[in-house]
């Protein structure tokens, strides 16, 4: 247990470094995505917690602890806190309130006083110490991942120039796709609408729409971006950028029109592989 200054923490903590744990235990944060939302005005980022201390999962099942992440804005000084007790957690923030640089800190807290936390996975030394385990207040860190960031100028990504629309002139279970605007548009059922939007707020469910709605949008407007209606649209300058930084060449109709699923499918960095991780996620938990 480190006790070199005051800053240190009273009580064992699972840290990257000088950790009271043993060396083969670990707690991190890993974000699968970061997406924009033109649409909603947010950016949302999918946490993926990895802790196998038998300890700390104990607590967190038990909801006498929590993953507690703070997002951090270098520009505006804004500090945000998100809590869950699951192992995927997508925090949503504003995008009119995030600019630049933008940290994520996660840590393990306390969500009440508890007493004699077992000292099973803890270090021999500290173990010596702290024979009977320890207690700690409600709001004490158990643990502390590694900080992540990332910048709000380089989260676009394809899907956040899609729009899902409700329209009656579609029927239910059906959706068209409508590429006369500056986005392309996914016009559904009303009724269709309100599950979609259900599916969007769960991370692991929203995994299925890129390999099907998304990916078939996207087919569409690569196929179609160099028309001559299309030129100057939104999208459409977007599809281009997308396929050459992907060097893939978009100077052929024919070549756009044999190969658009293929092409699709790199430029959204191969959306099956969404739902394969989340099964495997979903396995693993």
């Amino acid at each position: 247990m480190t006790t070199q200054n005051q800053r240190d923490l009273p009580h064992p903590t699972l840290k990257p470094a000088r950790s009271d744990y043993l060396e083969n235990f670990f707690f991190r944060a890993e974000p699968s995505a970061i997406r924009r939302s033109t649409q909603a005005g947010e950016i949302n980022i999918a946490l993926k917690y990895l802790l196998n201390s038998p300890v700390l999962q104990d607590l967190i099942e038990r909801e006498q602890a929590h993953y507690h992440t703070l997002t951090e804005c270098i520009v505006t000084h804004l500090r945000e806190s998100h809590r869950s007790i699951k192992n995927a957690h997508t925090i949503r923030i504003e995008t009119k309130r995030y600019h630049g640089q933008v940290l994520i800190k996660p840590f393990i807290v306390a969500s009440q006083s508890i007493e004699n936390i077992s000292n099973d996975d803890w270090k021999a030394g500290v173990k010596t110490l702290l024979p009977h385990g320890a207690n700690v207040p409600s709001g004490a860190i158990l643990a502390i991942g590694k900080e992540k960031s990332f910048d709000t100028d380089t989260t676009t990504e394809l899907e956040s120039y899609v729009e899902i629309t409700p329209s009656q002139a579609v029927r239910q279970k059906s959706y068209k796709i409508d590429l006369s605007g500056q986005r392309i548009v996914i016009l559904i059922h009303p009724e269709d609408k309100l599950h979609i939007d259900q599916v969007r707020q769960d991370e692991n469910s929203l995994q299925a729409l890129f390999p099907s709605m998304y990916q078939r949008a996207i087919e569409e407007a690569v196929r179609l971006h160099r028309k001559e209606e299309h030129e100057g649209k939104r999208w459409a300058v977007r599809i281009a950028d997308k396929l050459g930084s992907h060097g893939l060449d978009s100077s052929d109709p024919e070549m756009l029109e044999a190969n658009s699923l293929d092409y699709a499918q790199q430029i959204m960095d191969n959306p099956l592989t969404r739902i394969i991780e989340s099964a495997n996620r979903a396995s693993e938990e």
